[in-house]
């Protein structure tokens, strides 16, 4: 089934809050899907809010997707790699706690680097974090 949704919380809603898009969603466009944005910095959500942000997709057939932060380089400096790393376990942790079918990632560019070697350190880093994950779970 295709599904058709905002990403972040729609410009009509009027409450700002991820719930609200979430709700205004489905209720109000009668959407099922919605992307939950982390873009521009690393969002604190308290487990009730990703409690309800799950049980109401689940009850609505809502299909929610998450999007780490924008600043992410897996291609950069170790420093970069690590801070990159963190962000988006951080989001992955939460899409966990929604239910949140995917993740949606900027994985770097490349900077002073050739495309082939720019890839081949993203690929080295995805192993890393997919690694990390499965064992989380």
């Amino acid at each position: 089934m295709i599904r058709i949704g905002p990403a972040g919380i729609p410009l009509s809603c009027k409450g700002r809050t991820n719930k609200d898009g979430l709700v205004y969603t489905r209720e109000f466009l009668d959407l099922n899907a919605i992307e939950i944005q982390f873009v521009r910095g690393l969002y604190v959500m308290k487990d009730e809010e990703a409690q309800f942000m799950k049980d109401f997709a689940d009850i609505n057939d809502v299909e929610l997707h998450v999007h780490a932060p924008y600043y992410i380089n897996l291609a950069g400096s170790n420093e970069e790699v690590d801070l990159s790393l963190e962000k988006i376990l951080f989001s992955a942790r939460l899409a966990d706690k929604m239910g949140a079918k995917t993740v949606v990632v900027h994985p770097g560019y490349y900077g002073e680097h050739s495309a082939k070697k720019t890839m081949k350190k993203i690929v080295k880093n995805v192993k890393k974090l997919q690694s990390t994950i499965k064992k989380e779970k």
